[in-house]
């Protein structure tokens, strides 16, 4: 039976044209191949699963972790922990009221800022009941965390590109709700990938037969869009 492709969309009509059997077809594929926007990919991709010209292939969730206006302000000025460190290194021992009102920091920040330094073996109460560095340098998940607000500068961070010990840091600094107050902000993005079906195949064939291209309409706009027209 003779498939009809006069009335598909241009959408549509672009993206069959472009796609072959056995390919995997993603809207990262498409936005980049063909200059789709996100809205008009999953415009595309809904029209033609409908018709059974694609099917879905695959689904998986992706993870990132992004920069919270607190992580870009921990960035630039550091975290609790490395302020405090920083400042014991720089001036010497402090008590933790004083490095609450030097660093401008919450009383409970500083307390557990000064926690993690203190069970990591970086700094510890002296005999006067002050707090003074006792490492060289800050290592271990201290570093990590730098690293990964540095990191996060530049964008989001996927959490399949992070290791073990990264993903363990991370854990501590994200969050997917109310994350004002941590500095990473929990992301996930659900990834389809689709397949033309044996269907589509036939009507990519119908539109290389018919010389339709799907630029005989200009610019599409949002109202044809909206109208599927």
């Amino acid at each position: 039976m003779d498939i009809d492709v006069k009335n598909l969309h241009p959408l549509e009509v672009r993206l069959l044209r472009h796609v072959a059997p056995s390919e995997d077809i993603t809207v990262e594929r498409i936005m980049d191949e063909l200059g789709y926007i996100l809205g008009q990919c999953n415009q595309a991709f809904s029209w033609l699963a409908a018709k059974g010209y694609l099917a879905e292939k695959s689904r998986k969730t992706r993870t990132f972790f992004e920069l919270t206006e607190l992580g870009r302000q921990q960035q630039e000025s550091g975290t609790p922990a490395h302020r405090i460190f920083s400042l014991l290194k720089a001036e010497g021992p402090k008590s933790l009221p004083a490095l609450a009102e030097e660093l401008s920091l919450e009383k409970s920040d500083i307390g557990s800022a000064f926690g993690q330094l203190s069970k990591a073996g970086a700094a510890r109460m002296n005999s006067e009941n002050n707090a003074e560095a006792i490492a060289p340098a800050l290592g271990g998940d201290f570093a990590v965390t730098k690293d990964l607000l540095d990191r996060g500068l530049s964008g989001a961070l996927e959490e399949e590109s992070l290791s073990a010990h990264e993903q363990a840091v991370m854990a501590k600094m994200a969050k997917k709700r109310s994350a004002s107050n941590t500095p990473f902000k929990i992301i996930e993005r659900e990834e389809v990938v689709w397949t033309l079906t044996e269907e589509g195949g036939k009507a990519k064939e119908a539109l290389l037969a018919a010389n339709i291209s799907g630029n005989e309409v200009g610019q599409l706009t949002v109202e044809m869009m909206k109208e599927g027209s």
